[in-house]
């Protein structure tokens, strides 16, 4: 084995080991993905190495070191603390259980891809038969025991065989964009979900910071009752206001247990809010004009590729429909030991060159290939389909991405405005300028701005990552290639 093969293996042990001695799933994560693509690559590598020598398998190579660096890369981000959303999601994906149902599935239709192919070769075949007949039954004179060998190898099924393999290799690229497909979904739920967690936990500064203003305002307002300055009925307005603002602050706590909830059900494991106030919630970088992001989420979609793979199969059974109207054509070699006929013969071997047809009654071959016709051409209606939905979905993000920008700068100016004009109506209020419900209610517009910009930042973040998801694919976005 060359060097470099066995340097591979020796990596593979050791981040197998990694995998058994450290249980956290992100480990797991990494030895799963690097082990399976290290599989992949070494077969096709070998199989260059043996049919045409180490010198001509620098593609082999490659694959080899692609998996590497990127399983390497996958185990230096998990086993630190999640600090990127990128962290998170390859957390979640390690050891979901509709994951490792999608993988078991794709194992099975690659399984179905090598028992396709190997119908182009021939069949062997053992029989052993024993006979009781009676003794003036002249065709059973001879042995009472045969033994035949055969070996039958089609010639000419009509495309048949192609079919079945391509059926088989459409099957298992309709497995692996099912694969994706969960993968996405899974992603997109979770960035759903830390969007949320965000979402509330601006909030809830916000709320926290606006109690901070009203007991300040209160405490100023005590000292002016106890002077004189002010009516005693004005404490109960900023009262009601705290009240308000403590029920508010529960509510959002609920929201956030919620979400973090979420989170660490995606996770496997409980996740605390000091890791995920490390986690940056800054929008995903987005440059692509929008013309430019249609055809990239069209190009990058898991369901389309499952679609595109699923009019593929329909393709391949309307094939293999139309080979059933023709015979096939067959070669047998049969090696016969003993005879029924004649008593102690010698081994005979024959050739057989033979056709054999497989109609269905009446017209229903025919009725079976328009059956599969009007199937194609529904699998190829649904796919312009979602195109046009995978179109629509992104532009409409897009568009709203744009908006959300635009009304994020115009609440930040209103917040500073209004944040100027609580103070200035504070220090009125102090000179008796101002009444106090004035200066409530611009406390109040400040807040409500204030949780508006909140909102609009974690909208942001939820939009700009799922465009990017639908945009770019789920690895790149992972990888930060976009």
């Amino acid at each position: 084995m060359s060097g470099f093969a066995i340097l591979f293996e020796k990596l593979a042990e050791i981040h197998s080991l990694n995998c058994l001695q450290n249980a956290d799933q992100r480990w797991a994560l990494a030895c799963d993905e690097f082990y399976r693509g290290y599989c992949i690559a070494k077969c096709k590598t070998m199989q260059g190495i043996e049919r045409r020598g180490w010198e001509n398998t620098e593609k082999g190579l490659s694959v080899y070191m692609k998996y590497s660096a990127i399983a390497l890369w996958i185990l230096s981000v998990s086993t630190a603390q999640a600090e990127t959303l990128q962290a998170l999601i390859i957390e979640s994906l390690s050891q979901h259980p509709a994951l490792l149902a999608q993988r078991a599935s794709l194992e099975s239709s690659s399984s179905g891809v090598e028992i396709a192919k190997w119908q182009y070769f021939p069949t062997p075949s053992l029989s052993v038969e024993g006979v009781s007949a009676a003794k003036k039954d002249y065709s059973y004179q001879g042995d009472e025991r045969v033994t035949t060998l055969r070996i039958q190898q089609p010639v000419w099924t009509g495309g048949k065989i192609g079919a079945g393999v391509e059926k088989a290799e459409a099957s298992m690229s309709q497995a692996k964009a099912s694969e994706k497909e969960v993968r996405k979904q899974l992603s997109l739920k979770l960035i759903q979900a830390f969007s949320d967690w965000v979402s509330a936990d601006l909030r809830l500064k916000v709320v926290n910071q606006s109690y901070k203003i009203h007991e300040n305002l209160e405490k100023q307002l005590i000292r002016r009752v106890e002077l004189g300055a002010s009516a005693e009925s004005d404490r109960s307005v900023v009262s009601v206001r705290l009240n308000s603002l403590s029920a508010e602050a529960a509510m959002i706590k609920g929201q956030i247990n919620s979400a973090k909830s979420k989170i660490s059900l995606a996770l496997g494991r409980e996740i605390q809010n000091t890791e995920l106030e490390a986690v940056s919630s800054s929008p995903y970088p987005i440059y692509d004009s929008v013309s430019a992001i249609q055809q990239l989420a069209v190009m990058n979609s898991p369901t389309l590729e499952r679609l595109q793979a699923q009019e593929k199969i329909i393709s391949a059974t309307v094939a293999e429909k139309k080979a059933e109207l023709w015979p096939q054509v067959y070669l047998r070699i049969e090696r016969q030991f003993g005879n029924y006929s004649i008593p102690h013969a010698d081994p005979s071997t024959r050739t057989f060159l033979g056709f054999s047809s497989s109609l269905n009654p009446g017209l229903s071959n025919k009725a079976a290939i328009n059956g599969a016709l009007a199937q194609r051409e529904a699998a190829r209606e649904e796919i312009n389909a979602h195109k046009l939905l995978v179109q629509e979905e992104v532009v409409n993000d897009s568009l709203q991405l744009s908006m959300l920008t635009e009304r994020l700068n115009a609440v930040r100016s209103s917040i500073i405005i209004s944040e100027s004009i609580l103070d200035s109506y504070t220090r009125q209020f102090l000179a008796g300028r101002k009444s106090w419900i004035e200066v409530m209610n611009a406390a109040r517009e400040t807040a409500q701005y204030q949780s508006q910009g909140s909102e609009i930042e974690a909208a942001q973040t939820l939009l700009s990552w799922r465009l990017a998801v639908n945009t770019y694919g789920l690895p790149a976005v992972i990888l930060g290639e976009k």
